[in-house]
């Protein structure tokens, strides 16, 4: 991702973890809880991309079981509508023109219920994205969940870029 360093972009690396991710560099990092929790706000403050890590990935076999999973969870728990089979896609994490197990994966939800968590009516539009890595090979094994929360064409434009510019920690 040498062009975004190239056009300004500024990289957040996490001291405890050790992973990093590139953002636009007049975005704000927002460390919630250090180590588990970051947020990068957009230039506008109308939204957030937001970088959790979780150890709880131990049984799972790679990117795309580990964002099933998570995604099953948070439906069961009222916080995501189910999402449309068409809306799941994957990003080419290792740029090797094919989808594996260690690439990216991603799907469109809706969130079910807001921040305070009162419902959302069904045909408000809640979009939110999330994105998942996890290589079962690397210790710890921590996976990454990445979820966009707001409407802000900024965020949007510069997703699939911030995603794409993770790198897990060096073993």
């Amino acid at each position: 991702m040498e062009s975004l360093e190239v056009s300004g972009w500024a990289t957040f690396t996490d001291s405890v973890a050790g992973w990093s991710i590139k953002h636009p560099s007049d975005w704000n990092v927002i460390e919630e809880s250090p180590g588990q929790l970051y947020a990068l706000e957009t230039s506008d403050g109308q939204a957030l991309f937001i970088v959790s890590l979780a150890t709880d990935a131990l049984d799972d076999e790679g990117s795309l079981d580990y964002l099933v999973g998570n995604i099953d969870f948070a439906v069961r728990d009222g916080t995501l509508r189910q999402p449309a089979d068409d809306s799941w896609f994957s990003l080419d994490h290792d740029f090797d023109g094919e989808i594996g197990l260690l690439d990216i994966e991603g799907v469109e939800a809706s969130l079910a219920r807001d921040g305070e968590g009162s419902p959302i009516p069904e045909d408000s539009i809640a979009t939110v994205w999330w994105y998942a890595y996890y290589n079962p090979e690397l210790r710890p094994k921590y996976g990454y969940i990445f979820q966009t929360l707001g409407v802000s064409p900024i965020l949007f434009q510069h997703a699939d870029d911030i995603v794409l510019s993770f790198e897990p920690p060096r073993p």
